[in-house]
């Protein structure tokens, strides 16, 4: 429907109409094919990994809320049962990621706690433990106990801005 206006006056009438918010991007241009696949591969791979980053966040902040009104003994038999539940549920998922994605998992999870992965573990279960998985993931090329910093990943941020994060 159109606004009605009034003839009476006489300045000229006008119609007001209300739009939907648009963002404008300017293009983007590669260097070359290269980088403009890197980029896509980066894009695919978050969004694979985007449902595994949301259940383990959920799932940490899920632990940590309920284990601190816990005992340490009482915490420590906790943190096994949930251990097992989450192994039922997400081992196969994570046994199928390549190395690359399971950068980009590390990343997101360091990203949106603001906490490392190596300092996870260690509150979770031990220090000791933490160390194995540290190592182990180092010889893999994943940093478990790097800081995530924006600056250094500016692809890697541009992609999980748009999808939402």
């Amino acid at each position: 429907m159109f606004p009605a206006y009034d003839d009476s006056t006489s300045q000229d009438p006008q119609m007001l109409f209300e739009i939907a918010e648009v963002k404008v991007r300017h293009k983007r241009q590669w260097d070359n094919d290269t980088s403009r696949y890197n980029y896509n591969q980066m894009k695919y791979y978050v969004k694979i990994i985007q449902p595994l980053a949301d259940n383990a966040i959920r799932l940490f902040n899920d632990i940590d809320d309920h284990s601190k009104t816990l005992s340490r003994s009482d915490k420590r038999k906790y943190i096994r049962s949930r251990e097992k539940e989450i192994k039922r549920e997400f081992d196969d998922q994570i046994r199928k990621l390549n190395k690359t994605q399971g950068k980009y998992l590390v990343m997101l999870i360091n990203r949106e706690l603001e906490m490392t992965c190596y300092k996870i573990v260690r509150e979770l279960k031990s220090p000791v433990a933490a160390t194995y998985y540290r190592t182990w993931a180092g010889a893999n090329g994943i940093p478990l106990n790097k800081v995530y910093r924006a600056e250094d990943n500016p692809n890697f941020e541009r992609i999980v801005k748009r999808l939402g994060y």
